[in-house]
């Protein structure tokens, strides 16, 4: 088990350092009146990162919710 683990570890990191260089066009974000510039691999990530921690923020507060019924 423990190897297979490891074997899956070594595949995501691979899979994500071919993403990251497949994916290295800069892009320019406007935001209101903000504007900047960031990679399209960094925004992806940026992007699945709020999506994680907003799906686990929204989680906790119905299994509280839940618990309270």
């Amino acid at each position: 088990m423990r190897e297979a683990k490891i074997v899956l570890s070594i595949v995501l990191i691979g899979l994500v350092v071919v993403f990251v260089v497949q994916n290295t066009e800069v892009l320019t974000i406007n935001f209101l009146i903000w504007n900047f510039s960031i990679r399209r691999a960094f925004m992806i990530f940026i992007v699945l990162a709020i999506g994680i921690l907003t799906g686990w923020l929204l989680r906790g507060a119905f299994n509280r919710r839940r618990a309270k019924s």
